[in-house]
């Protein structure tokens, strides 16, 4: 195996050295798969630059070698490894860093899951973000969207459920030229759970009034009382610990010593000498 260039092998050093790691062995493993990644680019590239062929290339060697979870892990390395590189002015760009960009990505596996598949161009045009208020109803939500904060709303959280319905109308063609029930019944079922279906109910209703002040024949869609209900009693309800809900915490705690856990620490102090106990006990006596 061909030893890098003495000028690699210190960028790496000093990269690594920048990471702070605490365990002895990371630095070294980190060293042999950057200095695998440099030999590679050398190997395949006439004057030693990286680009998206070469790391596509050096994905699907590595695949044969590493699963897909160690890969993923790798891969942010590197992409770790070539931003410090163009950061210190020792690379004139970083081809993850630029599809990330291009794509609208803030992760590296995104995009190393594209660059795996068969047809890499078509998997990244696949990661590129729907345009807001995209589809054929998008402008008419958006107007609905600017009308109501001019008039001092928010408006953030229908205007969540606009952008969510929009998205799914972008990726149904089929449905172009449906009237909006239609639209909003196949949203309601292309969801799951309680949470979806009452969202896309409230999200035909405020389309439906919006719309209806221009247009005297849209038909407000009924409010389902008896959803509402069910998703109210969905939620979580908060728990406060009294002081003997804490003493049994804690009694448990003792029963798992350990060196490294502070918990066994904590648990040896008595329950009366807690004021996070009797906090909750009296907050607790006086609901």
């Amino acid at each position: 195996m061909k030893s890098l260039p003495l000028e690699d092998q210190e960028d790496i050093r000093r990269y690594l050295k920048t990471l702070r790691l605490r365990h002895a062995k990371t630095p070294i493993i980190y060293a042999c798969i950057l200095r695998g990644f440099r030999r590679f680019v050398i190997e395949h590239s006439l004057r030693g630059s990286v680009s998206v062929e070469i790391i596509r290339a050096w994905l699907k060697a590595r695949i044969l070698r590493w699963s897909l979870h160690i890969l993923f892990h790798r891969a942010r390395l590197v992409d770790r490894f070539m931003d410090w590189m163009v950061a210190c002015g020792r690379a004139s760009s970083n081809p993850l860093q630029e599809l990330r960009s291009q794509y609208g990505q803030r992760t590296t596996t995104p995009i190393v899951r594209a660059l795996l598949s068969a047809d890499s161009a078509v998997a990244l045009e696949r990661l590129r973000p729907l345009q807001a208020f995209g589809s054929v109803l998008g402008p008419r939500m958006k107007s609905h969207v600017e009308l109501m904060r001019s008039l001092g709303h928010r408006y953030d959280v229908y205007a969540g459920y606009f952008l969510r319905f929009d998205r799914f109308l972008q990726g149904r063609a089929d449905l172009i030229g449906e009237p909006l029930p239609t639209l909003i019944a196949a949203w309601r079922q292309a969801g799951c759970g309680l949470e979806h279906e009452l969202e896309a109910q409230r999200c035909g209703r405020i389309l439906s009034k919006a719309w209806r002040r221009t247009d005297p024949t849209v038909v407000l869609p009924p409010s389902d009382a008896h959803l509402e209900r069910r998703v109210r009693e969905a939620h979580r309800r908060p728990h406060i610990y009294s002081e003997e809900d804490i003493r049994r915490l804690l009694e448990i705690a003792r029963a798992f010593l350990s060196p490294l856990a502070p918990l066994p620490r904590l648990a040896s102090i008595p329950c009366c000498c807690l004021p996070i106990a009797r906090g909750c006990g009296s907050a607790r006596s006086s609901v």
